[in-house]
């Protein structure tokens, strides 16, 4: 059977809307493969008891609920938030009837998985926790799914099953990812690309800032959050001000702020190239993988990249410095940007798409549902 006709709860640190990340994607996807899907909102103070709300989706409902206690006493009085919380489960639980799966997402709130009656508990972190509560939900799961090899092995001393699982491409980019379809270079100036919140601390402003100074004659097309409201991240730090300054004051750079997926998609199938900068001075970030190279990859277009330790088999693809001290990542990127005929040949542009379409949603549950078979967690 496989992962079809299960009653599915997903248990998410972000709450169901328009933004949409790897949470979401699986739900939809789980609902569109025939099982019933319960997406858990975090608590909210906005809803006054447990409720399900409709998705727009067959077999995917959103349940909201309001905890019966102040949920800020897990910092004071972590013993009592979880008898607490244990309580709180089993409401939820009785509103919701038997499970098959849990999938959680969340590392903070619901330390013991098996309060929930699940036949399979899944832990499924795709961030870098910095706290010692994800063990305690790792430690009551049943197997482990990450897009992160790093983070895979923050759990090993567990000894639970454990499984690399790469991020996921979305339907919009999916129904736009044509691999035949081999775009030459646009008219007109050469545009680079580059997609994220430009307000995070891990992003290598002066990489970033080096690479747009020295390519005056090239288009930088920044989308993403980079002003105050624009991001739940916050407004960023003075640092991350001074530099949204310095990229307005550019001429050669356009900030597009958030776009949908869809619009996203479109974008992204107008730009010659793409950046990605990051730096691991700062906690939160590990350079082990980001989502957003599998949607540079739908386009067929070259990618150049600070090292990302999930891709370092795929050089060929994609342009990493690789070997090379920090010193002397500008004149790499720079040479790779004057090199983009070479990086966009048919051949490269191809193989990048189809690697792209490799990693679908829709293709990474049947790679979870493979191992879960397997392990016998699931008929």
């Amino acid at each position: 059977m496989g992962l079809d006709g299960k009653r599915i709860l997903i248990i998410s640190p972000q709450a169901w809307d328009k933004v949409r990340v790897s949470k979401h994607h699986y739900a939809i996807t789980l609902a569109e493969m025939g099982n019933k899907v319960y997406f858990l909102n975090p608590p909210s103070s906005e809803v006054k008891k447990i409720q399900l709300s409709p998705s727009g989706i067959e077999g995917l409902a959103i349940v909201q609920y309001r905890p019966f206690f102040p949920i800020n006493i897990r910092f004071r009085f972590p013993g009592v938030f979880s008898l607490l919380m244990a309580i709180q489960v089993k409401r939820l639980v009785k509103f919701l009837g038997p499970l098959d799966i849990i999938w959680c997402f969340e590392p903070n709130l619901y330390g013991n998985l098996n309060l929930f009656g699940a036949k399979v508990k899944i832990f499924h972190p795709v961030d870098v926790f910095t706290n010692s509560h994800a063990e305690k939900v790792a430690g009551s799961s049943d197997i482990i799914f990450s897009v992160s090899p790093t983070i895979l092995h923050h759990f090993q001393h567990l000894g639970k099953p454990s499984h690399f699982v790469n991020h996921g491409l979305a339907q919009d980019f999916v129904l736009r990812t044509k691999v035949d379809d081999i775009k030459p270079h646009t008219t007109g100036k050469v545009r680079i690309g580059y997609v994220g919140n430009l307000l995070i601390p891990y992003l290598d402003r002066v990489l970033l800032k080096g690479i747009i100074m020295a390519c005056p004659d090239v288009e930088f097309c920044m989308i993403g959050p980079y002003a105050k409201g624009q991001s739940s991240l916050g407004s960023g730090s003075g640092e991350a001000e001074a530099f949204i300054s310095f990229l307005q004051t550019c001429k050669n750079v356009k900030l597009y702020g958030p776009l949908g997926s869809a619009a996203l998609a479109d974008q992204l199938s107008e730009m010659d190239g793409f950046l990605i900068c990051y730096s691991d001075q700062f906690p939160g970030y590990d350079l082990s993988n980001s989502h957003k190279i599998l949607e540079y990859l739908s386009s067929g277009k070259a990618i150049i990249t600070t090292p990302i330790l999930a891709y370092l088999d795929k050089t060929d693809l994609i342009s990493m410095p690789v070997g090379l001290k920090h010193d002397a990542y500008l004149r790499f990127f720079v040479e790779a940007i004057s090199n983009l005929e070479k990086l966009n040949s048919e051949d490269l542009q191809r193989k990048r798409k189809e690697l792209a379409l490799s990693n679908t949603y829709r293709d990474q549950v049947a790679k979870i549902g493979k191992i879960l078979t397997t392990l016998n967690l699931i008929e």
